[in-house]
């Protein structure tokens, strides 16, 4: 495995050892000195100094010149899977030698502004800029000649040009009808088949137009006041058969909700449906089934009547909907307030994703990390672990999320990728995760990056002490893991109970699971998606597979 850049620098001029005592290193053999990382070429032209802070300006930029096939070198290619040809002149090695000077940091402190400086060099170049016009809108580029993508869909405060037309208009028409219906079902002046108040919705989808709802519904379970959701995504017939075995067909509706309106697992059920409603004597009624779809002219021709339909853009991938019509069954669940606070959760973090400084940006920041560790340091896997049992569809959906869309084997240009692109997501819920596969995370041969996800306050049983004292229990779980994730123990003795430690895990916490917050974690882990596919290079936005 190829050692990280910082490790090979450490090893050349990282030691006072490796400068105090050039003679006994010259005198070791090869082998020894590339045991330590040291290249054996260099350790001859090292000079003979006391400590590191005697090291002068020359010395400096001798250092970042002579090993240009481990840390610049690697910098470099990085810069090239980017499409950006970058060098490291001999000017810019001068400025960061007379910066480590400054700082009294030495060559200890080289990798560290050196990366400091490309990083903010990177997300500088034009290149940039093309990911900048994506998420801002600005307008839309299309360049694979595919359908257009259209993330930025929270808000309906700006402009989203789509081949020069602005299409907010449109995405306002649609959310104020799905108000409208939604207080019709809440206050009960929507009647059922025989006049009867609407007591079930069932949300037929698969993908993007299931798990995205479904996640922040149950996630949300302490603020629905409305209607019994149901979803359905499955085409095993016990699915349909065991919701349809719960609902009163006079007091039930029907969500279909299909992107292109031709997906098999959707269809099929929607049929089952419809043949039960028929023997129920529930059909045909323009109050018994809804579409929520891209494609209306496919549902009229199924069989939906023209005025229960809720479009969206055939640029919203269904992983990236939840904030559009495909989110119709979530605002039935939690209500019109609730949606709208969940929608500016998530607006919070695109607006701190637009526009924060690279440095204290929190989704490039983290997705950074995920290429790092994917990329660089070749961990195959990423464990998400919500300690909340209301986030048990978490996992799921964002697995979805990223491996749909940057499990690529191309780039933007076509090309075959030289090195992985998105780990492989999976997870499980608080301490059922820690009795059922925790013991792989801690002594596994493979390392394996985890996100730990604590809410501070229980939202289900806020005010309640004896329930406040469990979760409390369930807070300490999550920190104490992490805790050992990092520190490890060794027992000499028993060495079968030795678990390494140094394995990465990233705590995301907020106070408590509120419509508000839960759109930012979802928004944080899309930015972190997409972030994380400009810079592999690949399009996140495409689902060829």
């Amino acid at each position: 495995k190829q050692k990280p850049a910082y490790e090979i620098l450490s090893g050349l001029v990282g030691s006072e050892m490796c400068i105090r005592d050039r003679d006994s290193l010259i005198n070791l053999e090869n082998e020894d000195l590339l045991k330590f990382g040291m290249i054996p070429e260099f350790v001859g032209r090292l000079p003979v100094v006391t400590t590191l802070e005697e090291l002068d300006l020359n010395m400096l930029v001798r250092i970042m010149q002579e090993p240009k096939n481990a840390l610049i070198k690697q910098y470099e290619a990085l810069f090239r899977m980017d499409g950006i040809n970058l060098e490291i002149k001999n000017e810019a090695l001068q400025e960061i030698a007379k910066l480590a000077i400054k700082q009294k940091t030495g060559a200890r402190g080289l990798r560290s502004i050196l990366e400091t400086l490309l990083i903010d060099l990177m997300f500088k170049s034009p290149d940039y800029k093309d990911l900048e016009k994506i998420l801002v809108n600005k307008d839309v580029v299309n360049k694979n000649a595919e359908p257009i993508m259209i993330y930025n869909n929270k808000s309906a405060n700006q402009k989203i040009l789509v081949n020069k037309k602005d299409i907010i208009p449109e995405i306002k028409s649609v959310k104020e009808k799905m108000k409208l219906f939604t207080a019709s079902v809440l206050n009960g002046n929507y009647k059922g088949f025989k006049g009867d108040k609407i007591t079930d919705v069932v949300n037929i989808g698969i993908g993007g137009s299931h798990l995205g709802s479904l996640m922040v519904n149950t996630a949300l379970e302490a603020y629905s006041d409305g209607p019994n959701i149901h979803y359905v995504s499955n085409i095993d017939p016990s699915v349909i058969s065991d919701v349809l075995q719960k609902c009163t067909p006079t007091k039930t509706i029907f969500i279909l909700n299909s992107k292109s309106f031709t997906t098999t697992e959707v269809l099929k059920n929607a049929s089952l449906v419809r043949d039960w409603l028929k023997k129920n004597n529930s059909y045909p009624s323009e109050n018994v089934i809804y579409a929520v779809t891209a494609s209306r002219n496919n549902a009229v021709s199924w069989g939906v009547n023209e005025d229960n339909i809720f479009d969206f853009e055939e640029g919203i991938g269904g992983r990236y909907s939840v904030w559009s019509a495909v989110g119709l069954p979530l605002m039935l669940s939690i209500g019109i307030k609730h949606f709208q606070e969940f929608l500016n959760g998530a607006l919070l973090v695109d607006d701190h994703f637009q526009t924060e400084d690279i440095l204290k940006n929190i989704p490039i920041i983290m997705s950074l990390i995920r290429v790092w560790n994917r990329s660089f340091l070749n961990y195959s896997s990423h464990a998400i672990i919500p300690y909340d049992y209301t986030l048990r569809n978490f996992s799921p959906y964002v697995q979805q999320l990223e491996m749909e869309s940057n499990g690529k084997l191309v780039d933007l240009e076509g090309n075959t990728l030289d090195m992985p692109a998105g780990p492989l997501i999976w997870g499980g819920t608080g301490t059922d995760a820690q009795h059922s596969f925790f013991q792989f995370l801690h002594q596994g041969v493979e390392v394996v990056p985890v996100d730990i996800l604590i809410p501070k306050i229980s939202s289900k049983f806020e005010g309640n002490n004896e329930y406040a004292e469990s979760h409390k229990i369930l807070v300490a779980n999550a920190l104490a893991q992490a805790e050992a994730l990092a520190l490890g123990r060794n027992n000499v003795t028993q060495p079968h109970k030795s678990f390494p430690g140094n394995r990465p895990s990233t705590i995301i916490s907020w106070e408590q699971s509120s419509p508000y917050n839960i759109g930012t974690l979802l928004a944080l882990y899309e930015n972190i998606t997409i972030s994380s596919g400009f810079i592999w290079g690949i399009n996140s936005f495409d689902q060829w597979g």
